[in-house]
């Protein structure tokens, strides 16, 4: 039982330095769009922040220098996107008969 919750925090773990390292990365999208209120942040920003905020430790995107503030703003602006790409996602297409 151990080994298994070891297991498995070992592996949230990656999966939160995993999404760190990805907004270290984005990290200009980011400041632009505190900046400026406008910016596009990429889908795989987003997925790491949204990583970040719900699985992770909250104290993470202060590590990068971010506020808890900024961190609540980019997760509502993340699943603001996630909504309009789910929303407007083109229909398949019939299948041939």
């Amino acid at each position: 039982m151990q080994q298994l919750l070891l297991g498995n925090f070992l592996q949230g773990s990656k999966r939160c330095g995993d999404a760190l390292v990805e907004v270290k990365s984005c990290s200009q999208e980011i400041v632009v769009y505190f900046l400026h209120g406008r910016a596009d942040i990429g889908p795989d920003c987003c997925k790491a922040i949204a990583t970040i905020t719900r699985h992770c430790w909250p104290a993470m995107l202060t590590s990068l220098g971010f506020t808890a503030e900024q961190g609540d703003i980019l997760r509502g602006y993340c699943d603001a996107e996630a909504a309009v790409i789910t929303t407007t996602a083109p229909a398949a297409a019939p299948l041939a008969p």
